[in-house]
């Protein structure tokens, strides 16, 4: 049986480890709401395309968000270059500290950035050398740096890549169609518009083709051109 001094040693025991376990909580609360009272931005680069008949349109862009409570204006974009050959790019590290091989892009608006909000910064593929591109980073006007999600050049390549690779089209007084095929990141494609009433030659439906080789894209293309195509130009057979 405990005798009332080692009582009192054990309460004290019990509450000095309350007091620590509560005061090392209070002390990480302190931190997280610190955290949250910051500036916080993610960035992320997208690579979308607007698809024309054969041709694949860019629409790139970087999407920044604001996730901290503190206002955040951008100030630029800035893209870290370098060569593509060995071993010249070896001294990628060594220039952009000496701030060379670096493009900035400033936002054509002032992109103003509060808690939960977010802004979509063009990435134009003609001014940047996207091949060129190691790193990617948003500044804000008080010099911090967010970085960029920002794929490989393994990844980028295949992402990025679009190649027409056919363009037909024939019609009559009842009937016409165009046929575009193209080769987009690793697929594919074939777009194939038709009027889908005898004599409305203004009215055009459609369908898309995909395929993971380049022999399958062949084979739909013959049968195409060899049955469907000719079938629905004599006989109006929409059968594609």
């Amino acid at each position: 049986m405990l005798g009332s001094t080692d009582q009192l040693a054990l309460w004290g025991a019990i509450t000095g480890s309350i007091g620590t376990t509560t005061g090392i909580l209070s002390l990480y609360l302190r931190y997280k709401q610190q955290k949250r009272d910051q500036a916080n931005l993610t960035c992320e680069a997208v690579f979308d395309h607007e698809f024309y008949q054969n041709s694949a349109k860019p629409r790139y862009h970087i999407t920044v968000r604001s996730v901290g409570r503190r206002p955040v204006t951008v100030d630029h974009v800035q893209y870290r270059m370098g060569p593509l050959e060995f071993p010249k790019r070896l001294q990628r590290w060594y220039k952009w500290q000496k701030k060379e091989w670096l493009h900035a892009v400033e936002p054509s608006t002032v992109a103003n950035l509060t808690e939960g909000t977010k802004v979509k910064l063009p990435i134009d593929p003609q001014r940047v050398g996207l091949k060129y591109v190691y790193k990617v980073k948003v500044v804000d006007q008080t010099g911090r740096m967010w970085p960029v999600v920002w794929p490989s050049q393994k990844r980028l390549s295949t992402i990025t890549h679009h190649k027409s690779l056919d363009d037909q089209s024939d019609g009559n007084t009842k009937r016409k169609y165009t046929l575009h095929g193209m080769e987009f990141q690793d697929k594919f494609r074939l777009m194939l518009l038709w009027n889908p009433e005898d004599g409305k030659l203004n009215s055009m439906t459609g369908r898309t083709f995909t395929f993971d080789s380049m022999k399958k894209y062949s084979e739909k293309l013959a049968r195409l051109n060899d049955v469907e195509i000719p079938s629905f130009m004599n006989d109006g057979n929409r059968d594609f």
